[in-house]
């Protein structure tokens, strides 16, 4: 809106621990890492490219199935089971509260007889819109066979095939890269609609002072294979990446990105320090701010108290590069918010007085580590997606 961001930290969901223990969307967790991923790759609807250890096999879902729970249709989108754990995911109508009762009656039958429920869960709503993860420990059980339970309820006879395997990204889907980053696209059909993801590869972008992942990738345009455009619509599945075509068309999708934006996480924060301005009043600085490993700069500019609120207040228009903005950075080690603005080149971080810490409350000195940008990297990212 206006391409403002706002992020709150607090809101955070504990769905992702449970998954980036298993799912790995091309992130860069280090050179060893990266190499294993370029030997065995295989594509889930529901996370995109997975890497699997060359000693190891994933088992998933072959097709996504609808189930009624509670009298609500439910997509039960994807069921993987790496040897280690089984991972389910089911997206429907549901309240938060609603969201919990139905995770906590969710298991399996195994072909023992035996009922494993789930080990740990997540779950991420939006409206009456929820998303629900589980994961149940299988160590040391075949569980490759089973029966989805609801309740005392059957819900399907489910058989999970062997992953199909890929070694490069021109096998997964069409990609493209600029400006260092790999960027690309994979299309299947769930229920007989069209679908495609977005994913990408951050190797190129690996630094031993931060890491960064592809946080969110803007589409410019879709065209089918005549150059009309398509229309098409986020899914709205929890990860941002997958979108629905609209229209009935089953040729090669042409894609076209401009902006994506990066999350970087460093290793060494930006420590600030600075006086709380409700014992010494609201104030203007202007102070450079560098980021270790990264050229992009920004300015502080003041310190002002709004409401229960201390508020640093950012300039974000000292560039070092044209098709680079740091819009938004934050404090992971406590409790706060971010805003950035675009087009007035600003940007803040609040602070809630009830979270500082006492020594902090007692002698005014606040004291701030950034470890987060959040940075819009601007570019031209076009390619085909065959199938």
């Amino acid at each position: 809106i206006k391409r403002k961001a706002f992020r709150n930290r607090k809101k955070y969901l504990i769905a992702a621990l449970i998954f980036f223990s298993f799912i790995f969307v091309i992130s860069p967790l280090g050179s060893d890492v990266i190499a294993k991923i370029k030997e065995k790759l295989a594509f889930n609807p529901a996370y995109g490219i997975i890497s699997v250890e060359e000693n190891k096999d994933l088992y998933m879902l072959k097709e996504p199935f609808t189930v009624s729970i509670n009298n609500k249709d439910m997509l039960v989108k994807s069921i993987s089971n790496n040897g280690e754990g089984l991972f389910i995911q089911i997206i429907g109508e549901a309240y938060p509260v609603e969201a919990k009762e139905i995770i906590y009656d969710i298991g399996i039958r195994l072909e023992n007889g035996e009922i494993k429920g789930y080990d740990s869960h997540g779950f991420n709503s939006s409206g009456s819109r929820v998303v629900m993860e589980l994961w149940m420990d299988i160590r040391g059980v075949d569980a490759k066979d089973f029966v989805l339970m609801y309740k005392d309820d059957v819900l399907k006879e489910i058989s999970l095939d062997k992953a199909e395997y890929k070694y490069n990204y021109d096998d997964i889907g069409g990609n493209t890269t600029n400006n260092e980053i790999l960027i690309g696209g994979t299309s299947y059909y769930i229920e007989d609609k069209r679908y495609f993801r977005l994913w990408s590869d951050e190797s190129s972008l690996l630094s031993e002072d931060y890491n960064v992942r592809v946080d969110h990738i803007d589409i410019k345009e879709v065209r089918d294979e005549n150059g009309n455009l398509l229309s098409f619509e986020p899914s709205n599945e929890g990860t941002g990446k997958e979108y629905k075509i609209l229209d009935d068309y089953s040729g090669k999708i042409n894609i076209k990105v401009e902006e994506v934006n990066l999350s970087y996480t460093l290793n060494n924060p930006t420590k600030i320090k600075f006086k709380d301005p409700e014992k010494n009043g609201d104030y203007l600085l202007n102070k450079e701010l560098t980021f270790e490993g990264i050229e992009d700069k920004v300015k502080i500019t003041g310190i002002k108290k709004v409401k229960n609120d201390i508020v640093i207040c950012f300039d974000i228009s000292n560039n070092t590069s044209d098709d680079r903005l740091i819009y938004l950075f934050n404090d992971t080690s406590k409790p706060s918010s971010g805003m950035g603005d675009r087009e007035n080149m600003i940007a803040e971080i609040h602070l809630d007085y009830d979270d500082l810490t006492l020594y902090e409350k007692l002698t005014g000195n606040i004291r701030v580590n950034i470890d987060q940008l959040d940075v819009l990297q601007k570019g031209n990212w076009e390619f085909t997606i065959e199938w």
